[in-house]
């Protein structure tokens, strides 16, 4: 018995042995958990990440917000006219010289096209118009560069209002947007609009509330090269001259002449403002001009007018050659005189004759004129040789 009890507590003891030398050795201290050849550096290293990895983790592009949704434009930019003049001799001149610039947007949703202006840098086109339906908003239609159209703004009165005013002229400066807008007081005016609060893309609605009053009607708008020009358009007997413009001026040859334009300097920024001590900006320069001009655009002394009136009747581009620092003559309006110098047959380059109701135009980068037409509209369906086309056309040779 006792043989088999040794043998039993020898098997016990052996099994204790090697489950001692299975088992690793444990310590209460950290570092235990490291290699025993690791150094302190090798061990810091482990534990911190390096300035590399923290630099490479700190460049990872942040999460960006999703793009705001651009409102879908509400109207189109398509055809909805026949062109049915190519054979009309009266536009000889203006077909072998000009070309289709960009169609016009809206028409097939009832927009009656008024005044164009060009941003001098982005190239992008800008075209007021008004609807004939009642109380709809005048609107303000952007083509960019390349003649697309890409937005269109709907235009509000600061009281919620909609504006529906006639939009006859729009210019753009360099960070400003004009329109031919509300009168302020006794003073005619045109709206103002920072261009930075004008969406580049997409459909809106936009309130304006500033204005700046004028001692003019603004009947068409241009800009260009630190300029502001605003002009009339006369018409005896259904359009007043106004209240400031109101005497007529006689041509060399004893034309009389009801039309002005008048050139306002304006700020770095292209800001028209209204100088200290007088109740509205005040011009440097006063153009007298034929009658029924819808459009007009100066620059470097190359003048080009835009005459139209009714829907039966050609329109006709007048081109002049000016001095604008050689001022001959004055005219006196609301007590203050001005330069003056009169476009007649002594400085006229060219006539030339297009389609009916040519309306606002501008100058695209090099000096061509863009010519808008108002024929395409629903308004004048029954039109003489309607287009519904911005068209482009050279200032002619001196």
């Amino acid at each position: 018995m006792k043989k088999y009890l040794l043998l039993l507590l020898t098997f016990v003891l052996l099994l204790a042995a090697c489950t001692a030398q299975e088992t690793p050795q444990t310590s209460s201290s950290p570092e235990s958990s490291l290699p025993e050849s690791s150094s302190p550096a090798e061990q810091s290293a482990v534990e911190t990440p390096s300035e590399e990895e923290l630099s490479a983790e700190s460049s990872l592009p942040a999460e960006e917000d999703p793009p705001e949704e651009v409102p879908p434009l509400t109207m189109t930019q398509v055809s909805t006219v026949t062109d049915n003049f190519a054979a009309v001799t009266d536009f000889r001149d203006f077909l072998a010289g000009g070309e289709k610039y960009a169609l016009i947007p809206g028409l097939k949703e009832g927009i009656v096209p008024q005044g164009m202006g060009r941003h001098p840098v982005t190239g992008y086109v800008y075209i007021s118009a008004y609807f004939t339906t009642e109380n709809t908003p005048s609107v303000i239609l952007v083509l960019d560069e390349k003649g697309s159209f890409v937005a269109e703004y709907h235009m509000y009165k600061e009281d919620g209002n909609p504006y529906t005013g006639h939009m006859g002229g729009v210019c753009v400066t360099e960070e400003y947007l004009y329109f031919s807008g509300p009168g302020v007081g006794d003073y005619y005016g045109i709206g103002e609009i920072a261009l930075a609060d004008l969406p580049k893309k997409g459909a809106h609605d936009v309130t304006f509330t500033s204005v700046v009053p004028l001692p003019i009607h603004a009947s068409y708008l241009f800009y260009d090269q630190g300029n502001l020009w605003a002009g009339t358009f006369y018409l005896s007997g259904s359009y007043d001259m106004g209240k400031y413009f109101n005497q007529k001026v006689k041509t060399s040859a004893g034309a009389s002449y009801g039309g002005f334009a008048a050139m306002f300097p304006v700020d770095e920024n292209g800001r028209l403002t209204v100088p200290e001590g007088s109740d509205y900006a005040v011009p440097t320069l006063t153009l007298a001009t034929v009658d029924k001009v819808q459009g007009f655009t100066c620059r470097e002394g190359k003048v080009t007018l835009s005459i139209s009136y009714g829907r039966n009747n050609n329109s006709t581009l007048d081109f002049y050659s000016i001095d604008p620092a050689n001022a001959t003559a004055t005219y006196t309006a609301d007590g203050k005189t001005y330069p003056m110098i009169v476009l007649d047959d002594t400085n006229r380059v060219k006539k030339v004759t297009a389609m009916g109701m040519t309306e606002g135009i501008t100058l695209d980068e090099k000096g061509n004129v863009l010519i808008l037409f108002e024929s395409g509209a629903q308004k004048y369906y029954n039109s003489k040789n309607p287009t519904d086309c911005v068209w482009r056309f050279p200032f002619p040779e001196e």
